[in-house]
C-alpha cells in the first residue's frame, strides 16, 4: 500500500472519529434526557437511526434521522460554542456532578433570559408559549413572559424557561414565527447578572449564592455519586460573556 494511500485512509478514519458521536451522548447533550434513561430507551426499541433500531453504541452523524417515539429529530453535530448573538450569565464549577445536575432538563432550575424579538408578537401568540410548544417531541413552555419594549418590529422579552433545552428558547419563539437577533441570558436560578460585571470578567460566588444554588439542586454538603465534600473553590465562579 502507497504512503499517500494510507495517509489518506488515516485522515478518513480520524475526520469519521470527530464526525460521530455515540447517540445516548449525543440526545444527553441536546437536553432529552440522562445517558442512562437514553441507553435504557435504546433497549426498549425507541430509538431509531436512519430507519433502522438503535443498539447501544451507536452513533449518529450530521444529518443523520432520529426517531425517538416516532418524533423525529435531524442531527447537528456543529460546533458547541455558544451562538455569535448570545451573551450574559456563565456559570463556571470543576465538579462534574454538579454541573450535570445544573445543565441536566430534570434539575427544574429557571433559566431567564432577555430577548430582542424580529416580528410580530400577538398576545394569542405569547399565550402559546405559555401554555406550552412540542419541539423534537417534546413538550417545551415559557414559564413566564413580560415585555421591556422597544420599537418597530424589534421588541424586548424577558423570559424563563425550567429545563434549558437545546436552542429552546430560539426554536421557541421560531415557532410562532419570530427570529432572536439578541440573547442575553440574566438568571440562573436566583443567581443573576451582576450589573457591574463587564463582559469578559468573573468573580467567585459568595457564600449566600452558593448555598441556594446548592439547594436548587438537592445538593448540601456532599456530591451524593461520590461523597466529596463541595468546596466554595471547586463549587461555582460566574462570568460574564
Amino acid at each position: 500500500m502507497s504512503t499517500d494511500r494510507s495517509t489518506r485512509i488515516r485522515q478518513r478514519s480520524l475526520l469519521l472519529t470527530v464526525l460521530a458521536e455515540r447517540i445516548q451522548k449525543y440526545l444527553s447533550r441536546r437536553g432529552l434526557g440522562s445517558r442512562r434513561e437514553i441507553e435504557n430507551w435504546i433497549r426498549e426499541g425507541r430509538i431509531e437511526v436512519g430507519g433502522r433500531n438503535a443498539v447501544l453504541g451507536s452513533t449518529v452523524s450530521d444529518g443523520d434521522l432520529i426517531a425517538i417515539d416516532q418524533q423525529s429529530h435531524r442531527v447537528s453535530l456543529g460546533p458547541r460554542t455558544a451562538h455569535i448573538n448570545t451573551s450574559g450569565l456563565l456559570l463556571f464549577t470543576t465538579d462534574g456532578d454538579l454541573a450535570h445536575r445544573l445543565m441536566h432538563p430534570s434539575s427544574g432550575i429557571e433559566r431567564e433570559y432577555r430577548c430582542r424579538i424580529h416580528g410580530e408578537v400577538s398576545r394569542g401568540r405569547i399565550d402559546r408559549m405559555r401554555k406550552g410548544i412540542t419541539l423534537s417531541g417534546y413538550p417545551c413552555r415559557f414559564e413566564r413572559v413580560r415585555v421591556r419594549g422597544g420599537r418597530g418590529t424589534n421588541r424586548w422579552y424577558d423570559v424563563v424557561v425550567r429545563e434549558g433545552r437545546y436552542r429552546e428558547v430560539r426554536r421557541m419563539w421560531s415557532a410562532i414565527g419570530c427570529t432572536v437577533n439578541r440573547l442575553i441570558r440574566i438568571r440562573y436560578g436566583g443567581i443573576s447578572l451582576p450589573r457591574d460585571l463587564k463582559p469578559g470578567y468573573h468573580r467567585s460566588l459568595y457564600a449566600d449564592e452558593l448555598s441556594g444554588l446548592l439547594r436548587d439542586v438537592s445538593v448540601e454538603t456532599s456530591s451524593p455519586r461520590s461523597g466529596r465534600v463541595i468546596s466554595k473553590r471547586q463549587a461555582k465562579s460566574v462570568r460574564r460573556k
